[in-house]
């Protein structure tokens, strides 16, 4: 847990509902994904003031266990600010689960999932380091509970998203995970950043499977 994270009654808020925080949580130990992986898991945002903010995000990174980005909200915990800045987690690939349109950043809407990376720089929130995006999602500004399933294919390299209907992706973006954050043995930390701005709500994780192969 880095930052704000906690786990409170075994469920795991990434970042509570308070103005201008930030929090990462990660698995202690690199999990191998250079021969695939499906990660399942429940996220509810609860205490959302007027439109909520900002969102969080599922991170595969190869930099640090105890990784965060920026505490701009606009941020989600992965990326910098302004903009593309040094502060971004490195050799990172990010889903996420955006509820707030930031104008500057050229986000297309308050209500999208996108897959962002550069690579082995520093990640960035900015749609131009975008990969694949899709506003045809539920809508996030409920205190709904929502079911994700992410599945990594390492051949050819493809990165699927599900949201609720695990039979139905939402997203399927090409990238191989290996060349793309050079990893050198095949493992990355994986969990998840979030981040509030002026807007808050609290960004909660309910359960999550992990699973190498």
């Amino acid at each position: 847990l880095v930052d704000a994270a906690v786990v409170v009654d075994g469920v795991l808020r990434v970042c509570p509902a308070t103005p201008y925080s930030k929090g990462a949580a990660w698995f202690e130990r690199p999990q191998r994904v250079d021969a695939g992986f499906v990660t399942r898991f429940a996220f509810q945002f609860t205490q959302q003031q007027q439109l909520g903010g900002d969102g969080f995000a599922f991170v595969i990174q190869d930099h640090a266990r105890d990784a965060i980005g920026s505490v701009y909200g606009g941020a989600l915990g992965y990326s910098d600010w302004p903009e593309c800045g040094p502060g971004g987690i490195p050799s990172s690939l990010a889903v996420e689960f955006d509820l707030w349109r930031n104008v500057e950043w050229d986000d297309p809407d308050d209500n999208h999932i996108s897959v962002h990376t550069r690579g082995t720089g520093p990640n960035c929130a900015h749609e131009r380091a975008s990969i694949g995006r899709t506003s045809a999602i539920p809508d996030l500004h409920t205190e709904d509970v929502h079911v994700v399933t992410i599945r990594y294919e390492p051949h050819p390299g493809r990165l699927t998203i599900s949201m609720d209907d695990a039979s139905a992706p939402v997203l399927s973006v090409p990238v191989d995970l290996v060349s793309t954050l050079g990893l050198t043995n095949g493992r990355a930390f994986v969990g998840f950043t979030a981040g509030t701005g002026q807007e808050v709500q609290a960004h909660d994780i309910l359960d999550w499977v992990f699973v190498e192969g």
